[in-house]
């Protein structure tokens, strides 16, 4: 099957597909342990997930002590906040470009988010749990976030009373699309039995397809009821 290519967004591959972490084939010297600790940290977060996720295990991949690691992070708390504040900040950027790219944006839009978490899926489950450490920092970049939404709709002749609750709808969906997509609930056809209903034999990329266009019609309507 012809693989589909959604305003330059390729779906196919990401399925299943290990996430790729950069890597230091050295021990790292003291005076760049933070950083070092954010890289280990994610390519441990990948393969254990957060609930498993632990600084021990991290200073063991850096040949330190957890010591050494306790100066920088009190606890793994605050090393999953700081590797959570680095992949809230490429997901802002991520959406900011889409949402400035050239062509429907509702469309670029939903490819860049649900590609960057198949891209990234250990980001998944760090950016959407409460932690304490979460702070304004954070807040600001999920309110910015959600404005791109929001300035989307407007321009779409949404009534602004009504464009938060379409872009938390919107925003729901489409999480909820990129997590069955992550656990191959979806997008997986090589998975599916030949009873499965076809929309679940369909990849990434088609089920896109067909889904946005819905999406569109659907706010044209609730447009076109609050004018009439």
């Amino acid at each position: 099957m012809r693989a589909v290519n959604l305003d330059g967004v390729n779906f196919r591959g990401y399925v299943g597909s290990m996430p790729t972490v950069s890597t230091h084939d050295k021990p790292y010297h003291h005076g760049a342990l933070r950083e070092g600790a954010l890289v280990e940290g994610l390519k441990h977060l990948a393969e254990a997930g957060v609930a498993k996720f632990s600084l021990r295990e991290v200073a063991r991949r850096l040949s330190v002590t957890p010591t050494a690691l306790y100066h920088h992070f009190p606890d793994k708390e605050d090393l999953l906040f700081a590797m959570a504040h680095e992949g809230l900040l490429q997901f802002e950027q991520t959406i900011v470009t889409a949402a400035a790219s050239e062509g429907d944006a509702l469309t670029a839009m939903g490819g860049a988010y649900i590609r960057f978490f198949l891209e990234r899926p250990y980001y998944m489950d760090l950016l959407f749990r409460p932690s304490s450490k979460f702070d304004d920092r954070v807040r600001d970049i999920w309110a910015n976030t959600f404005q791109q939404v929001e300035n989307v709709l407007h321009g779409r002749g949404v009534d602004p009373s009504e464009a938060p609750y379409f872009g938390i709808w919107l925003w729901s969906g489409v999480h909820g699309l990129a997590g069955m997509l992550r656990d191959g609930i979806l997008g997986n056809p090589e998975a599916c039995g030949p009873d499965a209903p076809r929309v679940f034999k369909l990849y990434p990329d088609e089920l896109l397809q067909n889904i946005i266009p819905l999406v569109g019609r659907m706010i044209g309507n609730a447009r076109n009821s609050t004018q009439n």
